[in-house]
Order: C-alpha cells, then structure tokens, then sequence
C-alpha cells in the first residue's frame, strides 16, 4: 500500500513543474491522510470483534456512518473558507500551495468511505486468514494509481496536484471493490465456519462496544497520519518552505516504503499466536524482517540516492541536496516501525486499545516540543532532516510504550 505516494511522486516529477507539484501534493494529502486515519481501525475492529454475523452487520453500521461523516467533513473543508485558513496560517503553506492543496483535499475526499469498505473486508479476510487476497487487491490499486498518474500527469499535463489525487482515489477505489467482491465470492458472510482456535467475544456487540474498542484505535492512527501535517506547519515556517515541502514530500514515503512490510505485524499478532511460545516465534520473526530490511534499505540508498531522487523524482539543487542527507537514515525505521506493530499487536490481542490512545497523545506533545526546537534553533536548517528526525522521535516513543505495554498485557492472558 505504501508504494501509492512514491508512485505518484515519480509521475509529479515528470510534470510541468516538478517541485511545486510535489509540495502541493504533500500538503494536501497530509491533510487528506486526517480524515482518512479514524477509519483505517476497521481492519483490526472487525477481526477483533466482529466473529458473527449480527456482530458484522453492528461493526460494518458504525465503520460506514464514521466514513460517511469523514467524507463529508473532509469535502466541507475544502470548500469552505476555513480551508484556506487551514493551509495558509495554520500550516503556514506558501500562497502557490495553497489551491492545489485544497483541489487535492477535495479530490481525495472520497477515500474515506472507499477505507471503511475496504477495512471490513480484510477484517474479514484475517478472521479467515486468507490474507493473499489483501495482496492481489493492493496490486489492482498499485495498477490503477499508475496507469491514472502516468495518463493524467504526463499524457494530459493536468496539474501535478490534482493528477495525484486522482490518482490515489482512483487506486483505493479500485482496491476496494476487487477485495469486496473477492470476499463476498468466498466466504462473506460467514458462509464457512471461522478457523479452529478463534476467540469468540463472550458478550453480545453492541455499537457502544465497537466505539469503545474502535475510537482509541481511530485517535492513534489519526496522530500518526496528522504527524505529517504537523511535521509540514514546523518546515513550512523554514527559510526555504518549498524546498522543505517538496523534498521532505518526496523521503517520508520512500521511509514508509521500506517499512511497510513490518506493519501486517498488528494485525499478525493480534490474530495469530495460540500462546507464549507462538508470540516468541513471531518477536523474533519480527526482528528477522527488520533487519533485513534496514540493511537492504541501507545497502539500496548507499548506493542509487542520487540516481533515485535525480531520474526517479526530478529533484535538482536544493530539494535534492535537502533529501540526500534525510534519506540516509532510512535503515533505522524498520526496526522502529517492525516493534511498534508488534507492541500493538499485543495489546489488540488482549482487546486493550486505551494505551493505543495514551501514547497517541503523548505522541504529539513530544514530536511539537521537537519541532518548536529545531526550527527555533535552526531556521535556516535543512526542512526535510528536521521533520525525518521529528517523524522517528515520534515513532521511537510509539514504540517503546506499545511494548511495554503489550507485554504486560499478553503475560496475563496467554500462557
């Protein structure tokens, strides 16, 4: 999933004006990404929770209305004069961003309904652990968001913003449909039984059950992803915003890349292990993965950053002396990223998700201490090292709670 954005970015590269398509872009999905985030928990809320067929239809009624108002707001937002507000004194965007980032947030606007739908059917697809459909559906999306960048970006010569935001709306649109229609097909709903050795929740789902599981899940996911348009409001205020904007838009989504094969750890650890032993396999399974993708994420920056960030996104001067330094320290957010899945993981596991909110919280407290810090002490600093190093604090801190915390939890429940 995480290839989309670098994807996009290679066809923004390509466009009339690389460098202000690629800021508009990150603007604007860094704000898109918000009204996305809450419900991106309805992959995790309906394998946790939804293990019968009146528990899906309570599951899948909450998850469509939230998607429904996010949708809304999000086109609301965009339209009203609030959103220019949003994007000039609160993010501090230059004026040039401004409308495509506000095109872009309108253009996107739909996704969050199309995530909703998604999410229910890969909650489904891991109560029944036929995850290779998750797979062939995010390749329809990688095909789709291709083909639509390519055509509308460089065939078309739509401005670079918007061409992206097609793009990526019409990716997880696809994406949604192929895995909806694959589920229905196979076992949707429940036309086989679930998979020996799955938990049944003891007491009957209400939607006050779900909201109770399912919000402390939507506040995190909804910080990590404002992450980057709380990292954009520090750089933007930079000597230099444009270069900050679009270099720093350029290096997150390559780091997110790179680690993205680690985030199925969540959902792994919360429907997988049977006890202890299992859980020690999947630790060190885990730690396996992340070391091989932080040497192969090392070993393939050492070697080809300039060639990627020159052929592969159009960067020159500036931007691309901004990005080479950030993305040299790619290889250490697998091992990041590989534990703060599994940390949660654990808590899913044993249905406790408030200290999944707790250390969202605390998240945004450390991560703008951060950033009043370094771009007091450095404003005329490189914006796209400042805000990789603001995103990793963050991360770290995730992290270390989750762990923590997942461990504790999972000593009482699994022997």
């Amino acid at each position: 999933m995480t290839l989309s954005v670098p994807l996009i970015n290679l066809g923004l590269g390509r466009s009339a004006n690389p460098t202000l398509a690629l800021a508009a872009y990150a603007v604007g999905f860094s704000i898109s990404v918000v009204f996305n985030a809450p419900v991106l928990s309805a992959r995790v809320v309906t394998a946790g929770l939804a293990r019968s067929p009146a528990a899906y239809r309570t599951v899948a009624r909450v998850m469509r209305l939230l998607g429904l108002v996010l949708s809304g707001s999000a086109v609301t937002l965009s339209l009203l004069p609030a959103g220019k507000w949003l994007f000039t004194d609160l993010l501090g965007a230059p004026p040039e961003l401004v409308g495509p980032a506000r095109l872009v947030l309108l253009l996107q606007a739909p996704i969050p309904m199309l995530v909703a739908e998604r999410g229910l059917a890969q909650g489904m697809i891991l109560l029944y652990r036929q995850t290779v459909l998750i797979t062939l559906a995010t390749l329809a999306r990688l095909a789709a968001v291709t083909a639509m960048v390519l055509l509308l970006a460089v065939v078309f010569r739509l401005p670079g913003a918007a061409a992206g935001a097609l793009s990526l709306t019409s990716g997880i649109a696809m994406e949604a449909l192929w895995i909806r229609v694959s589920v229905r097909r196979r076992f949707g709903p429940f036309r086989r039984p679930l998979p020996a050795g799955t938990p049944v929740p003891g007491t009957e789902l209400t939607s006050r059950r779900v909201l109770g599981f399912a919000l402390p899940l939507a506040l995190n996911h909804t910080v990590w992803s404002m992450q980057r348009a709380l990292i954009n409001s520090f750089i933007a205020r930079l000597a230099d915003p444009v270069t900050a904007l679009a270099a720093f838009g350029v290096v997150t989504p390559l780091f997110l890349f790179f680690s993205s094969p680690l985030f199925g750890m969540q959902a792994t650890v919360q429907v997988l292990p049977r006890n202890r032993r299992d859980l020690r396999q999947l630790a060190r399974f885990t730690l396996a993965v992340a070391i091989g993708l932080s040497l192969s994420s090392g070993i393939v920056v050492w070697g080809a950053a300039r060639w990627i960030l020159e052929a592969g996104y159009g960067l020159a001067g500036r931007p691309l002396a901004a990005a080479l330094p950030a993305l040299a320290w790619i290889w250490i957010h697998p091992l990041l990223m590989g534990f703060r899945a599994f940390g949660q993981g654990m808590l899913l596991r044993t249905g406790r998700t408030g200290p999944i909110a707790l250390s969202a919280a605390s998240r945004v407290v450390l991560v703008s201490s951060l950033g009043f810090g370094l771009v007091a002490g450095f404003p005329e600093g490189n914006g796209a090292m400042i805000g990789i190093s603001m995103q990793m604090a963050g991360d770290a801190w995730d992290m270390v709670l989750a762990c923590l915390w997942g461990a504790r939890a999972v000593r009482r429940s699994l022997r």
